[in-house]
């Protein structure tokens, strides 16, 4: 489904009926990151899982920063006359997620984060044992690792959904869905938007 708010048009998968349950996923993600989860949950929660810009459908390809993902669940909300909802995210969807608890508090019913950092939270870089892993360095330099990795998106993306980071098989649809939704500049330049967003959305979590 394609939701249109004031600012992008969000490619959003859709199912279920309840209680509205907005998923963030995180990178090399995208909304199918949450499908077997959306699956156990469709029962009893209405789940609404969008895309990033710039990834699937979503656009424009810019706007990465948390508050700018912020801005854009709460467009997501008010497109579907949604009043509030629980928010759930992994991996880089975790600070705009938090901003938005922080931000709109009486919009998010509960959160839950997992496997992410939020940027400018007291402690967080003490979880990186003093140095974030190489990839943060790579990805957040300017206009670099997309040239770099562009015709060889596979084989650097497997690195991350089946290499030695990986804690589970994922299974060849989800590595194939991953793959095919980052190929191209523009695509893997918005997909490294939240590495290069790290600083400004530090600022925005320690301000509010």
């Amino acid at each position: 489904m394609l939701i249109t708010t004031t600012e992008a048009r969000l490619d959003v998968s859709t199912g279920g009926e309840g209680p509205p349950v907005v998923m963030l996923h995180g990178w090399p993600h995208t909304s199918f990151v949450w499908h077997e989860v959306a699956s156990r949950i469709q029962g009893d929660f209405t789940v609404l899982a969008p895309n990033a810009r710039g990834i699937g459908a979503s656009r424009p390809f810019d706007g990465h920063d948390a508050t700018t993902r912020v801005r854009d669940l709460v467009g997501l909300l008010d497109a579907l006359e949604i009043r509030h909802a629980s928010l759930v995210a992994i991996d880089a969807g975790v600070t705009p997620a938090v901003l938005a608890a922080l931000l709109h508090p009486g919009r998010i019913d509960q959160l839950i984060v997992m496997e992410g950092l939020v940027a400018g939270a007291p402690g967080e870089g003490g979880l990186l044992d003093g140095a974030p892993p190489w990839w943060f360095g790579f990805h957040a330099a300017p206009d670099l690792a997309e040239h770099i990795v562009v015709g060889q998106e596979r084989t650097y993306l497997e690195y991350f959904l089946r290499g030695p980071s990986a804690r589970h098989d994922i299974g060849q649809d989800a590595v194939d869905e991953f793959v095919e939704a980052y190929r191209g500049v523009e695509a893997l330049r918005a997909g490294f938007g939240s590495y290069r967003a790290a600083a400004q959305d530090a600022e925005a979590v320690r301000y509010e």
